[in-house]
């Protein structure tokens, strides 16, 4: 009897001592899980779409959230089946050319988590994405996003996309062979941050999809492409005004060329890739979302195009990556 009584005793002893060590002292703050784990794979986010689009379309989205002072912290998480590129305050989140690195047509659903505590600022933050199928395709799920963080008075806060942001059709498209066009003379940049009335911009359309989106990935865990290296052609012929510039070598990245005086709505042909001039000082056309392997690009374009009118012609080597660090 003894032995048992005191064996009661001591494991009474023991749970007092191990609720004791476990419970916050007095007048401490219960402990708060991370943001980051609490908020990204709980927190669904409703998929938000052009209302009216066509199977070509790159996307603008946009919404301004007003706040009270800077927020201590914040993260963004974009869900697409295509490629996006993240802005806040106008800025490009990962310095990356888009994220994820796709191939044609795979339109898999990808989740990315980024952290934009670098580039909140006060009273007004503005969340913009650029996005582009992945190939000519209709579709309802292009993003959903979400944004939370902590107030800079400490309290959580937590946004998600709905019909409150605003879109509209970007100024470049899909072509056939896994190729662009690119409207310079579109007056609607910059566009990252602009809700002026000059750009029509309409009302998101919310879409319920059955299956929720996979839990986020942080951006540093995503194979994402780069500029690596830019570099000048060895040669170039003329012949009229058809230009042909040939590399040094084969790389894969974009074709960068710089315009000067050109007229506006002139039409530019670059190795299938479709520019219309704005006719403004050093205006310059190039991919946006579509890499390429290239050696040679040929030039030509309408009646108003001129091979003088062309000022630069630059391959920018993409490289595809991991890359948790800015390059600033």
């Amino acid at each position: 009897m003894k032995r048992r009584a005191w064996i009661s005793e001591f494991t009474l002893v023991l749970t007092l001592v191990f609720c004791w060590a476990w419970m916050p002292a007095r007048g401490a703050k219960a402990h708060r899980k991370p943001l980051l784990s609490t908020s990204a794979n709980h927190y669904q986010a409703p998929w938000i779409s052009a209302p009216q689009t066509d199977s070509t379309s790159m996307l603008w989205f946009l919404r301004t959230y007003k706040q009270v002072g800077r927020p201590r912290k914040a993260y963004v998480s974009v869900a697409s089946t295509g490629k996006t590129q993240l802005l806040v305050n106008g800025m490009n989140v990962s310095r990356s050319l888009f994220e994820p690195n796709r191939n044609y047509r795979d339109t898999s659903v990808v989740n990315i988590v980024y952290d934009v505590t670098p580039f909140l600022g006060r009273n007004r933050n503005t969340i913009s994405l650029w996005y582009c199928p992945s190939m000519p395709h209709v579709g309802r799920r292009q993003v959903a996003v979400n944004y939370w963080g902590e107030n800079a008075d400490g309290t959580p806060f937590a946004f998600r996309s709905d019909e409150s942001w605003a879109c509209r059709r970007a100024n470049r498209g899909l072509l056939a062979l896994e190729n662009e066009w690119q409207d310079g003379s579109d007056k609607a940049t910059p566009w990252q941050v602009n809700h002026a009335d000059t750009i029509p911009w309409r009302s998101a359309t919310p879409f319920v999809h059955s299956l929720p989106a996979p839990p986020a990935t942080p951006s540093r865990f995503i194979p994402t492409p780069r500029i690596a290296k830019v570099f000048s052609p060895s040669y170039v012929d003329v012949h009229g005004d058809t230009l042909t510039y040939v590399f040094p070598h084969h790389f894969q990245g974009i074709v960068r060329i710089t315009f000067r005086g050109t007229r506006s709505g002139e039409n530019v042909y670059i190795n299938g890739f479709h520019y219309i001039c704005n006719g403004t000082t050093d205006e310059q056309a190039f991919c946006k979302f579509n890499i390429s392997n290239t050696f040679k690009v040929i030039i030509h374009g309408d009646k108003h195009f001129r091979f003088t009118h062309i000022q630069n012609v630059e391959a920018l080597e993409v490289k595809v990556g991991l890359y948790a660090i800015f390059p600033f």
